[in-house]
């Protein structure tokens, strides 16, 4: 994907121009498609729920809205996905 392209859904950004006398100033990028702004990225990005785990209480993020599926600290682990019954993330049997 180029640098003028949009992160969401790939179509060519559109950016606002004016002529300041000595040449042209280009302003922010926006998506005519799906109305992506960088602004809406920056705030996409600086959202995240913090969650506590439930076995030790160490602050987690949680990007996805899950909660805490596992803790790296404690080493708790819901187990949310098995592959021959071992746990994808702890690798251990629940």
């Amino acid at each position: 994907m180029s640098a003028d392209a949009c992160p969401r859904c790939g179509e060519p950004l559109e950016y606002d121009e004016a002529d300041i006398g000595v040449g042209t100033i280009r302003g922010n990028p926006g998506c005519p498609n799906c109305f992506w702004t960088p602004d809406e990225a920056a705030v996409e990005e600086m959202v995240a729920l913090i969650m506590k785990c439930p076995n030790c209480g160490a602050p987690q993020e949680d990007h996805d809205g899950f909660g805490v599926l596992s803790c790296a600290v404690c080493g708790y682990c819901t187990h949310p996905s098995l592959t021959g019954g071992v746990c994808d993330i702890c690798h251990k049997k629940p």
